[in-house]
């Protein structure tokens, strides 16, 4: 139990020391971008699919926010 309450003191005194807000702490909220205009492919890039094998130098192509294609 004494130990417990050491480590606890001891990362409040460490907060306070380097001023680290508990507000910093916390996520900060997504904000979302501008909707897509046109396609956009990523090329390149090693693909990790849910089903199948990795792809190597594959492509993902994305419109209107979801992946329409994948592939080399």
């Amino acid at each position: 139990m004494n130990f417990l309450i050491r480590n606890i003191t001891w990362c409040i005194l460490v907060t306070l020391i380097l001023g680290i807000s508990p507000a910093c702490l916390l996520a900060n909220p997504e904000i979302p971008g501008a909707p897509q205009e046109k396609p956009i492919a990523l090329i390149g890039g090693t693909i990790h699919p849910v089903s199948g094998p990795v792809i190597h130098n594959g492509t993902l192509l994305f419109d209107k926010g979801r992946i329409v294609r994948l592939g080399k």
